[in-house]
């Protein structure tokens, strides 16, 4: 079986209570004015591979993998993406198969992103950007992966 990992930017998970990161409390004469109390969460400062957003976005689909025993994972990003790099180094932690679908053509020179990406086992399949554009056709996603089912 294989899962597909597809997590956009607007995705927000808002519990925050299970990591242990400090609330700030932001003060205005408007929220007084309204009775409204607004804190504020610096996911910035958390320490850690994965620190801030990637974690709450990941977090379902982790637990959905390993409760399910899923063993590949799919996924897309560009060659400096912030999101092929959590997802590797969750797949290295479950071991799990990792195949990140990359957008552009191979370079020889490897960035420091995916070089981290390899050392975590991910394999790479790189796709035209026009091709990249289709990664929400399931059509495109079947032939991609068909035409690789080597590597599954």
């Amino acid at each position: 079986m294989v899962y597909f990992l597809f997590v956009y930017s607007h995705y927000k998970i808002t519990i925050f209570a299970i990591m242990n990161v400090k609330s700030y409390e932001i003060f205005d004469s408007l929220y007084t004015k309204h009775n409204v109390k607004v804190f504020v969460k610096r996911l910035d400062l958390l320490k850690g591979e994965i620190s801030g957003n990637k974690f709450f976005k990941l977090k379902y689909n982790f637990s959905h993998l390993i409760k399910n025993k899923i063993k590949n994972v799919v996924t897309f990003g560009g060659a400096y993406s912030n999101h092929l790099l959590a997802v590797s180094i969750l797949c290295k932690k479950y071991d799990l198969n990792f195949y990140g679908i990359v957008r552009g053509e191979e370079n020889k020179i490897i960035n420091p992103i995916l070089e981290k990406c390899l050392q975590n086992k991910m394999k790479i399949i790189y796709v035209s950007r026009k091709d990249y554009k289709l990664k929400n056709n399931d059509d495109f996603v079947s032939t991609l992966l068909s035409l690789k089912r080597n590597i599954l």
